[in-house]
């Protein structure tokens, strides 16, 4: 028997009728068998594609978020070698974000773009923060030609994955293919609130702003700006502003290689311009004010400690960490660093090897560091802002 050879269908539920009723006798008798449409019922039955729906997965509230590459059809019917070099890069970096990212997300490529999905806005939050500075930092060193824009929405509400409908069907079980399915209301409203984004930017949908939450704390911006948590990020966020300009310059010059409508061109710039607006006279440091009493007792304590000893104790004030987690955690976090000083000093990797290799080891220890936990540590460490000053090292 064939491996795909269907299951024996179970006949179709049908009214109730009388115990002696010969309509819904086997076609193997006599009777009269039901038609439908003029078609043996029996035989569309065989027919049909078998799948209990009372198998299929419970529905669950998760943030959804969908990124893709402005006019990226255009880009590949013009050419689609080039365009795949963009698309393919959006899908590395998001498969790198992914690895840095606590709380679980699941990713979902569909060609020109990614939906992105999570119990934890928190997580969708440092995702895309990952994302949007890495390809932030692509368009900025390529020419207007080579360039490619991103921009994303986030909604919220009843979503099933694939993954969990595969006991109604044997085809299902016998395959992964379910695994890349997706289905839920927040998929429409995201992809549909995407057109409301900025360049480099992301709408919140109203189903986050009336229902999302970090933490204990409502998220009411219909704007999301994945910069304010970095100075790295904030510096990258600045320099794209005088370059979306020179770019929509560019595109309106060069109407056949851009491929950009001109009324769109003018949209997306005044959208830019508001998003980005804080950056209109370049970057400048936020400055903390401060005590001089505080900000010596600081260096005092930065001087004095070690940076694995700043972990440590980073972590034991955040989750309150008992003395048998500290000494589990204490061994992988100097691990770490021995591994991240090693790469640093070997010069015979190249700079994306030992990005790549960096990054590995930073996941590794988090996924280590997370499974010593309970589950009040974990989730105060996930609505924490993905615990980037505790568990990944301090730029």
């Amino acid at each position: 028997m064939s491996k795909h050879t269907p299951a024996v269908r179970q006949p179709a539920r049908r009214n109730k009728t009388t115990k002696n009723s010969s309509k819904y006798q086997t076609p193997h008798g006599d009777a009269e068998q039901t038609t439908t449409h003029g078609i043996s019922q029996n035989f569309l039955d065989r027919i049909r594609p078998y799948y209990l729906g009372d198998d299929s997965g419970s529905q669950k509230a998760r943030y959804v978020l969908w990124v893709d590459i402005m006019g990226s059809q255009g880009k590949m019917l013009r050419n689609v070698r080039t365009a795949a070099i963009p698309l393919m890069k959006l899908h590395i970096a998001a498969l790198a974000a992914k690895k840095k990212t606590l709380g679980g997300i699941e990713l979902f490529p569909v060609i020109d773009g990614i939906y992105v999905v999570s119990e934890h806005f928190s997580s969708i939050a440092f995702f895309l923060s990952d994302v949007f500075r890495s390809m932030a930092a692509e368009f900025l060193v390529l020419k207007n030609w080579e360039r490619s824009v991103i921009r994303g929405a986030v909604a919220y509400g009843p979503v099933i994955l694939g993954e969990e409908c595969k006991s109604g069907s044997l085809f299902l079980k016998e395959d992964d293919y379910a695994n890349g399915i997706l289905l839920g209301m927040p998929l429409v409203q995201a992809y549909t609130a995407e057109r409301d984004a900025p360049p480099f930017g992301v709408f919140v949908h109203e189903s986050v702003r009336a229902f999302g939450q970090v933490g204990q704390h409502s998220i009411s911006t219909p704007l999301w700006r994945w910069w304010t948590k970095s100075t790295e990020n904030s510096k990258i966020a600045a320099a794209l502003l005088p370059c979306l300009r020179n770019y929509f310059d560019w595109s309106r010059s060069n109407p056949g290689s851009s491929g950009y409508p001109a009324d769109r061109i003018e949209v997306h710039k005044v959208l830019a311009e508001e998003y980005l607006g804080e950056f209109k006279d370049g970057w400048k440091a936020k400055v903390i004010a401060a005590s001089a009493k505080t900000a010596g007792e600081h260096l005092q304590t930065k001087t004095n400690l070690s940076h694995l000893e700043k972990q440590i104790k980073k972590l034991r004030e955040r989750l309150n960490l008992r003395e048998e987690q500290i000494k589990q955690i204490e061994p992988i976090l100097s691990k770490r660093e021995e591994d991240l000083k090693a790469f640093e000093q070997d010069r015979s990797l190249d700079r994306e090897a030992r990005r790549l290799m960096i990054l590995n080891v930073v996941a590794e220890s988090k996924v280590r560091i997370q499974s010593l936990l309970d589950d009040t540590q974990r989730e105060t460490l996930i609505e924490s802002g993905q615990g980037d000053s505790v568990i990944q090292d301090e730029e």
